[in-house]
């Protein structure tokens, strides 16, 4: 089995959403990718999203953090950058969103919000603890880039690697046409440590053998939840599974 690009792939899947597929979103047409956007809106939150290299003299990675979180809170929009790639006709998707915040919240939102955003940020630090659980949403669910501690399995990755593999004979088991060493998966833990969702998200990888997989990760449990400013929130998390234990 090879390893090359699943890191790649990794990237990849990280904007989809459970029960769609990276080919879903390859090979979507433009109208297609306008009608996701369109009910994806309908569960409550906006996404605007920045393609290309964003040069930023005062750029602070603590300060671009804290607005992500707030917009999400205050305003229902996941504000995030994707990078120089544009997948299928994300591009679409993206202009939908933004057309339907203008909608929303008018075309100069962001600039009008910015100081709103700005004055909190440097209050945020003497606040007290009601204070910032009225202005920080910790029931929704955060990624990687925007939490400070991620979601652990408590007895350490390499123990629930081994538990898995104990459970499950791998050894006797097909993945063809997967040609890959290590798998994707997708897991989302509540504040409780609970795995809420678990998904593999590998293409082509077997859907009965990812179930199974997908099963026994839910029932094995024993997480410890993501933080942020101190406080256990939902997160979304993605592992890089392998396959042997050699």
């Amino acid at each position: 089995m090879r390893n090359s690009n699943l890191f790649i792939l990794l990237l990849l899947v990280c904007s989809t959403t459970f029960g769609q597929t990276m080919e879903d979103i390859l090979n979507e047409t433009c109208e297609q990718a306008v009608t996701r956007a369109n009910k994806d809106a309908e569960t409550g939150t906006l996404k605007s999203i920045t393609y290309g290299l964003v040069i930023d003299p005062n750029f602070s990675l603590e300060y671009s953090k804290f607005r992500e979180v707030y917009l999400i809170s205050k305003y229902q929009i996941d504000s995030y950058e994707a990078g120089c790639v544009i997948i299928g006709n994300e591009e679409c998707y993206a202009d939908q969103m933004q057309l339907l915040i203008d909608e929303k919240y008018g075309e100069n939102f962001f600039e009008e919000v910015e100081p709103e955003i700005r004055e909190l940020y440097e209050l945020f630090n003497s606040l007290s603890q009601n204070e910032i659980e009225d202005i920080i949403d910790f029931d929704y669910t955060y990624g990687y880039g925007r939490i400070d501690e991620r979601a652990d399995f408590k007895e350490g990755w390499e123990k629930l690697y081994e538990e898995l593999h104990e459970k499950i004979d791998f050894s006797k088991l097909s993945f063809e046409p997967y040609e890959y060493d290590r798998i994707g998966i997708r897991v989302i833990v509540d504040r409780k440590g609970n795995i809420e969702k678990c998904e593999v998200v590998s293409m082509d990888f077997p859907e009965d053998i990812g179930a199974l997989i997908e099963k026994t990760l839910t029932e094995i449990g024993n997480w410890k939840p993501a933080t942020l400013y101190g406080y256990s929130v939902k997160s979304d998390n993605m592992l890089s599974f392998p396959l042997s234990m050699k």
